[in-house]
């Protein structure tokens, strides 16, 4: 027996989208997808404005405006390619709706020493927390339109982030602003709290 099922209407970055779930267990679930309308009745609503997304069903799907962003909990093969479990995918909503993954394009990707550990969205930025050799680094991608981005990361070792720090980031308001909380914790400095933009691509020290 399915576990639970939800429908969701919301407003990401000038785009509307709605969602129904039904979650088969607590690793796998099915997902369908239209174009959000707040000005339509989710229950008057025709099924025949539904599409099933054709993603595996333990994949999560996310947005950032009118992307798709697809995390994947296993290994998947699309037009002859190989994209790995823990991987982080991106494509236009409407080409992830329609199953044209020809250009997805794969924001991370882990490997045997590295591995995605969280990610906050502002405006107009990505930043990506990866924990590769016991230590967290970041990554900043810009988005330029039609599920594309740009990796504007620091080139320094470690993205910014000290030797012996770990990081968490997390959006001040998305909707309108670049601007992200930084909180640094570790066991070479005091917990710290900071206030940056995703714009600059980096963190500062402290």
């Amino acid at each position: 027996d399915d576990i639970s099922a939800d429908q969701s209407l919301y407003y990401d970055r000038g785009v509307w989208h709605e969602f129904r779930h039904r979650a088969l267990d607590f690793y796998t679930s099915l997902k369908w997808y239209r174009k959000g309308d707040p000005a339509v009745q989710a229950a008057g609503s025709a099924d025949l404005d539904w599409i099933q997304i054709p993603v595996p069903d333990d994949a999560g799907v996310g947005t950032f405006k009118d992307a798709a962003l697809v995390s994947l909990r296993s290994d998947w093969e699309v037009n002859g390619a190989l994209l790995k479990s823990g991987s982080l995918l991106s494509l236009k909503m409407d080409d992830c709706v329609a199953g044209d993954f020809s250009g997805v394009q794969v924001l991370f990707e882990p490997t045997e020493r590295s591995s995605l550990q969280g990610s906050a969205g502002t405006k107009n930025f990505m930043v990506l927390s990866i924990l590769d050799n016991v230590r967290t680094s970041l990554q900043f991608w810009e988005y330029v339109g039609a599920g594309k981005w740009v990796d504007r990361s620091s080139k320094e070792q470690g993205g910014t982030v000290e030797v012996g720090c770990d990081v968490s980031i997390g959006p001040v308001w998305p909707d309108d602003s670049d601007d992200i909380w930084v909180t640094k914790y570790g066991y070479l400095q005091p917990d710290s709290l900071q206030l940056a933009s995703a714009s600059n691509c980096e963190i500062g020290r402290a």
